[in-house]
């Protein structure tokens, strides 16, 4: 993704609403194959706008009082090769 294309994708959420929405890195789905060679910087591919569930400080699902899981909307990165 080039700075333009992310810059106009940005703009767009921004122009929706998304403004003030967190940024977070989908670790699941930043791959590459040099990773193995010692890559530590690679492409991002996209940044769309998600809701997923939160993790609490313990390491386990977050729950609200109400007794169902806490969920955020945010802009999530990936950088799948």
């Amino acid at each position: 993704m080039t700075i333009i294309k992310l810059k106009n994708e940005l703009e767009k959420l921004i122009a929706k609403g998304h403004g003030r929405k967190i940024v977070c890195v989908d670790k699941s789905k930043v791959t590459h194959a040099l990773e193995a060679d010692g890559c530590c910087i690679i492409p991002v591919t996209s940044a769309e706008i998600q809701t997923h569930e939160m993790m609490d400080d313990d390491g386990g699902w977050k729950v609200l009082a109400n007794g169902c899981n806490a969920t955020r909307t945010a802009l999530v990165i990936t950088a799948e090769c």
